[in-house]
């Protein structure tokens, strides 16, 4: 076993703004051809560097009425028709080749400084620039990171050998795709949790590249293929938009504090084990591969490190959300005690009204009240208090 790589593979964030209108114009005139062309992509060149973009015919969820993409060692860029800036009106999606010859800061910067080069507007203030600081009008949406080992060609993870919080899907369709891939006999591929909130992805990476038709990888590596022996595997701790903002991480000051506490969290809340006598699976000793990837991400990431504790800030959210539970409440309450005709000393009469009014509708209507609850339950599982890498 031994690490060849490992880096930032994955960056999403919107931007609060817009492109200007003679920017606009040329999207539109390059999407408008697109689709002339029954779909092919179409080149354009944008902004005050002419920047060399390929235009597709459609836009995207959220309304993104713009895709382009500026190349293969770039980035994905879904944009709004407006020159008005608003909240997320464009959001960008790094490439892994991007982040792999770029790195996160590098890469960061460059896509800052495109966005003043497109002429964005309502990104930046007046006369900014890099050393001045990162702009706050970002929202980020998901980061990854990855390590690549050599490892033995018997290497084989078994999705019953991860441990982590029992509703973590491991098994079953997420995205469409298996949760798990079999081919010639073996597990390809293991994906345990669901985006948007933290996910982890093990998957034999020398498959994926000549599937996918990846060879720079091998440059990447430093590696010549001919004569490589073993199975390069990948360890992918990803984390969504729901982990990201469990941590409180909307910009990239907060990413640059908290990215290592969050890729290390997943990594020992979703845990790839060896199977020991012990009946209580969460005591399995952690795989040697993971223990190394805990190690070089600790080691790698220590700039992204606040020492945050991710429970205490799940907790402090949930006093939150009760905080302004109970002042609703209370609110409502008032409302219904003077509606009831009851004086002030009289709330126990009001309390006891509310108490039969529950329980006869729950009593009544089990159905909808189940309903009711699973809706809240769905809404706040993100703030639902766990023991990590417990079953």
């Amino acid at each position: 076993m031994k690490l060849i790589y490992q880096n930032f593979d994955g960056l999403d964030f919107s931007v609060n703004g817009a492109f200007p209108e003679n920017v606009l114009q040329v999207l539109r005139e390059a999407k408008e051809e697109s689709q002339s062309q029954h779909g092919k992509k179409v080149l354009a060149y944008i902004g005050s560097t002419n920047l060399p973009v390929h235009v597709y015919p459609t836009g995207a969820k959220g309304g993104y009425f713009f895709t382009f993409d500026t190349g293969p060692d770039g980035a994905i860029w879904f944009v709004k028709d407006t020159d008005i800036p608003r909240a997320g009106n464009i959001r960008i999606s790094c490439t892994s080749l991007f982040l792999a010859l770029n790195g996160y800061e590098k890469g960061r910067d460059i896509l800052l400084l495109l966005l003043m080069n497109i002429g964005a507007i309502g990104v930046f203030e007046d006369e900014w620039s890099l050393p001045l600081g990162l702009p706050p009008n970002v929202k980020i949406g998901r980061i990854d990171y990855c390590f690549d080992f050599i490892m033995d060609d018997d290497f084989e993870p078994n999705p019953k050998h991860f441990i982590c919080h029992p509703r973590t899907k491991i098994k079953g369709v997420i995205d469409e795709k298996p949760a798990f891939e079999m081919q010639g006999g073996y597990f390809q591929s293991v994906m345990v949790g669901k985006m948007p909130n933290r996910q982890l992805v093990i998957y034999d990476k020398t498959a994926e590249i000549i599937d996918h038709i990846k060879p720079y990888w091998w440059d990447i590596w430093g590696l010549d293929k001919d004569t490589f022996q073993g199975a390069m595997w990948r360890v992918e701790a990803r984390a969504g938009s729901a982990e990201l903002d469990s941590w409180n991480i909307r910009t990239f000051d907060d990413l640059n504090r908290k990215a290592g506490d969050v890729f290390l969290s997943v990594l020992k809340g979703i845990r790839l084990t060896v199977p020991s006598s012990d009946t209580n699976r969460s005591r399995w000793p952690n795989h040697p591969l993971w223990d190394a990837c805990i190690e070089a991400g600790q080691n790698a990431l220590a700039p992204y490190i606040s020492k945050a504790d991710r429970k205490k800030v799940i907790t402090d959210l949930r006093e939150n959300v009760k905080d302004r539970a109970v002042k609703n409440i209370r609110g409502a309450f008032a409302t219904m005690n003077h509606l009831l005709g009851n004086d002030v000393d009289e709330v126990a009469k009001t309390i006891e009204f509310i108490a039969d009014d529950v329980f006869t509708f729950a009593e009544e209507n089990p159905k909808d009240f189940q309903k009711r609850v699973k809706r809240a339950k769905d809404k706040y599982v993100f703030l639902d208090e766990e023991d990590e890498g417990n079953e």
